[in-house]
């Protein structure tokens, strides 16, 4: 009979444990995951100009005015289309229901960091340094140092993406990143630099396609995110949900590649 209330005892732990892992589930934000897949297509890169042929003559002198075009050395471009499900699972990913999403609303992000605290994301302070707490910021120059950008470089981080660009409120989990403020001066305090990438094939189109920089201040990394379209008429005249540029140092002959990480967020 002495071994009745001990397992009487174990019995209410177990269940006051389960209420409390149901609890915890339920006030706890959904967060940004990996994608179920990717697929890869060919990556493709400017052809080059064929160079024009001028005649020389002795003794004339000949005024030249010419335009060329460069490859950037500092970023690598993405686009694509997304399609997923919403999804009510356990903890052990055994689904109860789910929903297919036809066009999905949400946000691509892609970082350097192979582990994301997603509740201590926010938007890029450029102009922060020091520390969050007891770990040191990552600012404005010390990314562009990473990426083999000099200061007068025109292809740079900041001259990129803009703090003068307002861009669409969206959440991370359960952060807010407020694209209706001004650029953030604080810790959760405003919008994320931010650009327009072009769509309709064509330069003066821009504003179709959304793209953020924010910041993972426990794990020090920058996260580039592209807010989802649905089926826009992208750069390439092809029908995109999303494009997004990523920071990679091609500068003084650097061939070596950089890892990104992806991740997904759906709704």
């Amino acid at each position: 009979m002495r071994g009745i209330p001990n397992k009487f005892f174990l019995l209410l732990l177990a269940v006051m444990v389960f209420f409390l892992s149901v609890v915890h589930a339920q006030t706890t934000a959904s967060s940004p995951e990996g994608p179920s897949s990717v697929t890869e297509w060919n990556e493709t890169r400017r052809v080059a100009t064929t160079a024009p042929a001028i005649q020389a003559f002795a003794g004339n002198v000949s005024r030249l005015d010419l335009r060329g075009n460069s490859v950037t050395q500092t970023w690598q471009g993405f686009f694509g289309n997304i399609s997923g499900t919403i999804t009510l699972d356990d903890g052990w990913n055994h689904t109860l229901y789910d929903w297919n999403l036809a066009s999905p609303q949400g946000e691509v992000y892609a970082t350097t960091l192979s582990t994301v605290t997603w509740l201590n994301v926010t938007a890029y302070l450029f102009n922060k340094s020091g520390t969050v707490g007891d770990i040191p910021y990552v600012d404005r120059t010390e990314y562009e140092t990473s990426l083999g950008l000099a200061v007068a470089d025109i292809d740079g981080v900041d001259e990129t993406f803009k703090n003068t660009t307002t861009h669409t409120l969206f959440y991370v989990g359960s952060n807010k990143i407020n694209g209706t403020l001004a650029q953030a001066s604080a810790i959760n305090d405003g919008a994320a630099p931010a650009i327009r990438l072009y769509g309709n094939a064509t330069a003066s189109v821009s504003g179709l396609f959304e793209e953020v920089l924010l910041y993972d201040y426990d794990n020090e990394g920058v996260i580039y995110t592209s807010l989802l379209e649905q089926d826009q008429t992208g750069f390439n005249n092809q029908t995109l949900d999303f494009e997004m540029i990523v920071g990679e140092d091609g500068h003084n002959g650097d061939v070596s590649t950089t890892t990104y990480y992806l991740y997904v967020e759906l709704q």
